[in-house]
């Protein structure tokens, strides 16, 4: 059986950090397998058992509370990170939400080797699609991701209204991810705010915050040729929309992007203009 723990999640901006933190204590290495996945998901597996579908555990994000599906062989895994991040007072006492049938699965190999970059870490990591587990689907659609991050991230996001036109249109395999994505950026807006800002590039801190491939700009000569697709008007005031996410490889429902205007300055929030297809370059125009 799986069961599946809920924690509120006091803390948003450590989690991420004290997640990786508790999977790369000594005593922990030695005893279970982490993957910090592209899309936000932490998967969790002893070592010596990583290839059995149905032993591990499964931490995502949704809204403000912190999900962790556990197969019971695995409940040891689930006790020991969820004391660890209530003693870092990241999240709070959880309860138990439901209890289903386990789905078979493969998992990876483990993720704890240096990598040469958090970006190009990501990009690996979406490349082995194939692996990804089956998991509990927060939304049915992008346009319902894209609806409940505008609900949810409060004033440091503005979802426009070509934004939700063009993820009307999207058809891309992981909603869950979008929402992902956008609670990333309105994060970012609200870090940002402080004295010290995020203290790093938004790329840095984006990539910290669920491995999310993002380019703060696009080629000069793209926005050139393009400039009216990378323009958007919200309110009457005009955004470049060169800064973006990648969500996914390939074509298709396989691949998607997020673009929006980066906040030029301290407490603006972040504008999102489209989320979907790719819009064109300089060297296709597709």
């Amino acid at each position: 059986m799986l069961q599946i723990m809920k924690y509120p999640i006091k803390n948003p901006a450590k989690l991420a950090s004290e997640l990786k933190a508790w999977a790369h204590k000594r005593h922990v290495k030695a005893k279970v397998l982490a993957d910090f996945r592209r899309n936000g998901e932490v998967r969790l597996a002893p070592v010596g058992q990583a290839q059995l579908g149905d032993c591990g555990c499964t931490l995502f994000v949704q809204g403000s509370h912190l999900l962790v599906a556990c197969s019971q062989a695995c409940q040891w895994i689930e006790e020991g990170v969820s004391q660890f991040l209530e003693s870092q007072r990241v999240i709070s006492s959880g309860i138990k939400v439901v209890e289903c049938p386990v789905v078979p699965r493969r998992f990876p190999r483990p993720l704890f080797r240096e990598r040469s970059s958090p970006v190009s870490s990501g990009r690996r990591r979406a490349k082995r699609s194939g692996l990804s587990i089956m998991k509990v689907r927060r939304f049915s659609s992008v346009l319902d991701a894209v609806q409940a991050a505008s609900r949810d991230a409060g004033p440091y996001l503005i979802v426009t209204e070509r934004a939700l036109r063009t993820a009307e249109l999207s058809n891309y395999k992981d909603p869950d991810y979008i929402y992902d994505a956008l609670m990333a950026l309105a994060l970012a807006a609200k870090s940002n705010v402080s004295g010290s800002g995020l203290g790093m590039p938004w790329t840095g801190f984006l990539a910290q915050n669920g491995s999310h491939d993002y380019s703060p700009h696009s080629s000069d000569v793209t926005l050139q040729r393009f400039r009216k697709d990378y323009l958007v008007v919200h309110d009457g005031v005009e955004y470049v929309i060169e800064a973006h996410i990648r969500c996914g490889t390939g074509s298709g429902s396989d691949s998607a992007r997020i673009y929006v205007a980066q906040p030029s300055s301290p407490g603006q929030p972040v504008v999102v203009g489209h989320v979907g297809s790719h819009l064109p370059i300089h060297v296709r125009s597709h």
